[in-house]
């Protein structure tokens, strides 16, 4: 039985070797960092080393952990980092720069520093450019060999920088290629407003009342071609209709994005028509084409943009109050689309909280949420059309909106004399809304049923001719006259159709 204790004897001494070997192995011996991402994040494809990303051009200060291994030390640790040239295609200073011009600290008693990088601002371009860093130690800290390096992917898509010219930055293969005039938006100088006035005027009487302008685009192209495009609406229907005017230019512009817009031809029917009667003078003839423009950021002393929005314009150079300016976007150079406003109310008041917005608001009259003066209104204006239209009982209305939020149509719910049938009258209007909410009504057509229930009283004495400004409640909207705190009037925010099933009905 000798053997036993010797066996015993072989297995202690071969599982204490074991762990001896397990221990030379794998305990860390020295101190060393590492990059936290490259620790757990799998290889790019072909390389040794992980890639992040890409972030957005112009996000600005990125930041990567840097673990200490070994242990902590009691004094605070200056490290480096440094760029990989052979594996980048980075630029440093135009896509990216170096906190601290490469250097880090681990803290004192502490495991973990942070490498910080600042990504630029840039024009854009196409695809994705890397920048790939390696880890540096010092004299009391290694670098480990396996988790030393990562990549830093940045995509050189997205919107122009406001820190290079506009005018290199817009057009065919850019992310914008039109600056698109809204004249709701503040900062439009009083001599672009005289001119859209005379313009809009002008509009009216060629057409005998049938036309009233929306917004205007200037599209940039290839070849220094620019469109230049007018959206109006035509007035014979309650229908959603529209109608564009189209003329192209060339602009070369130089240096500083200055040059002329030289006439080049009528797009379509309606530009060549338009021209030819002198309707578009103020702006086009008279103006656009007689004057030196630059093309050119428009500073925030002139206006702010909205969350997300950029804005451009065309400046006069001779004139520093003459210009016009609004929203970058982009359309398609050869065809016909319209724009939303770009008040930044119409998304707050009719965002619906799911990526879309609301299309309805339901107006009950008789609600005692509704404001005295305004219930007062509707009474006097029901009795009107009950007195001057057969006999005719007013219900409920809905504001309803078109796909772009362009147009208004106010649906009036209204029964006949014997309360049996549900009927329906509709007046169309623009929506023109400033940019802190205030929202005016302008009229454009009636159908006939609208016709016989209109009263003076809610419509030409008050929704006609008043601005309202609009707040939001949850799904609730008040419309407060301007000039009348006390006049109001509430409306449920939803999808209805324009149908009978829409409303509520007391028979």
């Amino acid at each position: 039985t000798w053997f036993l204790p010797a066996l015993f004897v072989i297995a202690a001494v071969s599982l204490t070797s074991c762990f001896k070997k397990y221990e030379e192995d794998f305990l860390f011996r020295d101190f060393q960092v590492e990059f936290d991402l490259a620790s757990w994040q799998s290889d790019a494809p072909g390389k040794t080393y992980p890639i992040a990303g890409p972030y957005d051009k112009g996000s600005g200060t990125i930041t990567f952990q840097v673990n200490l291994i070994g242990g902590q030390k009691p004094t605070a640790q200056t490290l480096r980092y440094k760029i990989v040239p052979e594996e980048s295609t980075a630029q440093e200073g135009y896509h990216f720069s170096l906190a601290d011009n490469g250097t880090f600290e681990i803290p004192a008693n502490s495991s973990f520093g942070y490498v910080t990088i600042n990504i630029l601002d840039f024009p854009p371009q196409t695809g994705t450019a890397v920048l790939v860093l390696d880890l540096v130690g010092n004299d009391e800290i290694k670098v480990s060999e396996n988790y030393k390096r990562i990549g830093i992917s940045i995509s050189l898509t997205g919107p122009p920088s406001t820190l290079y010219p506009l005018h290199t930055q817009i057009g065919a293969d850019a992310y914008y290629n039109s600056i698109v005039i809204d004249i709701m938006h503040p900062g439009l100088p009083a001599d672009f407003k005289n001119r859209w006035a005379q313009f809009k005027n002008n509009l009216y009487t060629y057409s005998t009342g049938g036309r009233l302008p929306y917004s205007m685009q200037i599209r940039f192209g290839e070849n220094n071609q620019v469109r230049v495009s007018l959206i109006y609406a035509t007035l014979q229907s309650v229908d959603f209709s529209y109608a564009y005017a189209s003329w192209l230019y060339e602009f070369v512009p130089d240096a500083q994005g200055r040059g002329h817009f030289v006439f080049q031809s009528s797009v379509d029917g309606n530009g060549n028509n338009l021209r030819g009667a002198g309707v578009t003078a103020p702006i086009l003839e008279n103006w656009l084409e007689q004057n030196e423009f630059q093309v050119d950021w428009v500073s925030p002393s002139v206006a702010t943009p909205r969350q997300g929005a950029m804005l451009g314009g065309l400046f006069q150079v001779s004139n520093p109050n003459a210009f016009m300016f609004g929203e970058l976007g982009y359309f398609n150079f050869g065809t016909n689309a319209r724009n939303r406003p770009s008040s930044p109310a119409f998304t707050e008041l009719l965002d619906n909280g799911n990526g879309g917005y609301f299309t309805s608001i339901l107006v009950d009259p008789e609600s005692p949420a509704q404001s005295q003066k305004f219930r007062d209104l509707w009474n006097a204006g029901k009795a009107t059309i009950i007195s001057t239209s057969a006999g005719r009982i007013l219900n409920q209305f809905m504001i309803s909106f078109d796909g772009m939020f362009n147009d208004v149509l106010l649906t009036m719910a209204y029964a006949n004399s014997t309360s049996t049938s549900k009927l329906l009258g509709t007046t169309r209007y623009w929506m023109w809304m400033t940019h802190d909410g205030e929202l005016t009504f302008e009229y454009i057509h009636r159908n006939a049923n609208a016709g016989v229930t209109s009263p003076p009283e809610i419509f030409d004495n008050y929704l006609n001719v008043k601005t309202f400004k609009v707040t939001r409640n949850g799904n609730t909207l008040v419309f407060t006259d301007k000039t009348d705190p006390s006049s109001y009037f509430v409306g449920t925010l939803g999808d209805l159709a324009r149908a009978t099933g829409s409303f509520s009905w007391w028979f």
